[in-house]
C-alpha cells in the first residue's frame, strides 16, 4: 500500500515548509509515501480504486491511535492508495467531498491550511511509529 498526501498549492512558510519536509523524509522509511502539490481539488488525479479521506473541519475526529489501526487495516485489506487531500484556505469543493469515501477533522480547532499539512504529516509519522511499537508516541 502506498499513501499519498495531495495538497493545494506551496508551503511558503519557510519554517512549516522544512517541518513537511522533514515528516516526509521521515514517513518513507515505514511506507511507501508520496506528497503532491495540485493546483486546486479539480487537478486532482485519482484512480477508481483510491480511498480518498478529505482533511475537513467537519469530518470524523479520530485518536492517533485509531488513525494508526485504519492504516493497518486498509494494508491487511489490500488497499493499493490511501489519498489523504488538504485544500487551500477556501475548502474543498462539494464535488471532491462527494467522492470522498471519509473525511477527517485534525482538530476542532481551524488550522492554516499549510499548518493542517504538518499535522497530517506528523500523525501519519506517528501512525506508522505506533504500528512498529516504537517510542515516538509512548516516549
Amino acid at each position: 500500500m502506498k499513501i499519498r498526501v495531495a495538497a493545494v498549492g506551496k508551503v511558503k512558510n519557510v519554517a512549516m515548509a522544512s517541518l513537511v519536509d522533514d515528516y516526509a523524509g521521515r514517513i518513507v522509511h515505514y511506507i511507501p509515501f508520496e506528497l503532491v502539490v495540485v493546483k486546486n481539488d479539480k487537478a486532482l488525479k485519482l484512480d477508481a480504486r483510491d480511498f480518498l479521506i478529505v482533511c475537513d473541519e467537519h469530518g470524523d475526529e479520530t485518536a492517533s491511535s485509531v488513525l494508526a489501526e485504519f492504516i493497518a487495516q486498509h494494508q491487511r485489506a489490500g488497499t493499493s492508495m490511501l489519498v489523504f487531500f488538504i485544500g487551500d484556505a477556501t475548502g474543498v469543493s462539494k464535488e471532491l467531498k462527494a467522492r470522498a469515501r471519509t473525511t477527517l477533522s485534525l482538530s476542532r480547532m481551524t488550522f492554516p491550511h499549510e499548518l493542517a499539512r504538518v499535522v497530517l504529516l506528523e500523525q501519519i509519522y506517528r501512525a506508522c511509529t505506533i504500528l512498529r511499537g516504537e517510542k515516538y508516541h509512548y516516549g
